[in-house]
């Protein structure tokens, strides 16, 4: 049997246990690091890198009385190669860039169908701009979850989420060596945001800081950090396995659907990678067959080669608006 004197040792014990988690509790809601908690008036001067799925629906329900979005960026982070500007040179109407960190094709359907749910909303444009990587992929994490009015789960689902995000170590441990530790934000990149703005305010358009970056460094820009060892490196290309499934061809058609509700002029864009990672031709052509011709678009092919030279690139994974302005033109151009 328990002596009594040993069970007020045993709360102490888990009290003191319990400290150091109370503490960041209180101090994830003091901070709201993903800004979720709260209502703010700013989303783009953030230094921990967001949910952007969720910052751009948000921007979506803060703006659209005022811009009477009809015209849509969707897909995922490459879409920060295709500005607004540039892409209102070929159509008309009110852009947003809705996009989201290796977007995937759930979350792209999910997005499409709650714009479509949107009483009055048009979607008279849209653009969606993934790679050969975002058809074979599926997030269901807190970087990914969207808020309960489009993804149908519920508001404590929705917090808990970004709570257990916040506490787990992947996310924890870096997010306090900035804030406790003062470590510099560029070693801490996918956790905390070296450069900020990051966004512009109503288009959502990603605020290119590595172009003023490339402009003052030129060609050493290309011969510093990780981009010594990729240029090192002998690039083979690789065919993609094919990987559309019944449920994922349902998916397209169900997008399908929703651009031929709304007569939408829809371009896909499959964009080009540094390390030649080549979209299976019968993926291609099934999207091809499902959406019609002058739609979709490989640029992942072996023919569009010319078209990864590294200074097309920000770094292995996204390529510059040079590029971007390119591909604009290559897919809309005959349409001027």
């Amino acid at each position: 049997m328990m002596r009594k004197h040993s069970l007020p040792a045993l709360y102490a014990k888990l009290l003191l246990l319990s400290l150091p988690f109370l503490f960041l509790l209180i101090y994830y809601v003091a901070k709201d690091p993903f800004q979720v908690l709260r209502q703010y008036s700013d989303y783009d001067h953030n230094r921990v890198a967001q949910n952007e799925g969720m910052i751009g629906w948000i921007k979506y329900k803060q703006y659209n009385s005022v811009r009477h979005y009809d015209s849509f960026i969707m897909g995922n982070s490459c879409t920060k190669a295709f500005q607004s500007a540039d892409w209102l040179q070929y159509v008309s109407g009110s852009p947003l860039r809705f996009f989201a960190n290796s977007e995937d094709l759930d979350g792209l359907t999910e997005k499409l169908e709650a714009l479509d749910r949107q009483p009055g909303q048009q979607i008279r444009n849209l653009l969606i701009v993934l790679e050969p990587a975002s058809f074979n992929s599926a997030h269901n994490d807190f970087m990914h979850i969207m808020p309960p009015d489009v993804s149908h789960k519920s508001e404590a689902a929705f917090q808990m989420a970004f709570m257990q995000g916040f506490f787990s170590p992947r996310f924890l441990l870096p997010y306090l060596r900035y804030t406790v530790g003062h470590c510099s934000a560029d070693k801490l990149r996918g956790i905390i945001n070296a450069d900020i703005p990051t966004r512009e305010k109503y288009t959502n358009d990603a605020i290119l800081h590595t172009e003023s970056k490339i402009s003052a460094m030129g060609e050493n820009y290309w011969h510093q950090g990780t981009w010594k060892k990729q240029l090192s490196k002998q690039r083979v290309p690789q065919v993609m396995a094919p990987i559309y499934q019944p449920e994922q061809l349902e998916q397209w058609k169900e997008i399908r659907a929703i651009c031929l509700h709304h007569h939408t002029n829809l371009k896909i864009v499959i964009g080009p990678s540094f390390d030649r990672k080549i979209m299976n031709s019968k993926d291609v052509r099934t999207l091809q067959s499902i959406f019609g011709s002058g739609v979709v678009y490989d640029f992942s092919s072996p023919r569009f080669f010319w078209m990864d030279d590294y200074h097309n690139f920000y770094d292995t994974s996204h390529y510059r608006r040079q590029l971007g302005q390119k591909i604009l033109g290559m897919i809309y151009g005959s349409n001027r």
